[in-house]
């Protein structure tokens, strides 16, 4: 069966500063789909995604590098 859970994802650069936040995605354990974010308009560089509960704990967080 899949469940789904509201979370939060946010996107920050290297210098802390959100460039993108999403209080109301749902994501479904156990399953392929997956959710999509453009960052199209983002500087090449590093960022990072967070993924917190509902309540603001922590669940995931992953460093990316973005390069044309």
């Amino acid at each position: 069966t899949s469940e789904s859970e509201n979370v939060e994802i946010e996107i920050t650069d290297v210098t802390g500063r959100v460039l993108f936040s999403n209080k109301q995605l749902v994501i479904k354990n156990q399953s392929n789909s997956g959710t999509s974010i453009n960052i199209s308009n983002f500087a090449d560089g590093t960022y990072y995604i967070m993924i917190r509960d509902i309540n603001g704990k922590q669940i995931s967080q992953k460093r990316f590098t973005k390069i044309k």
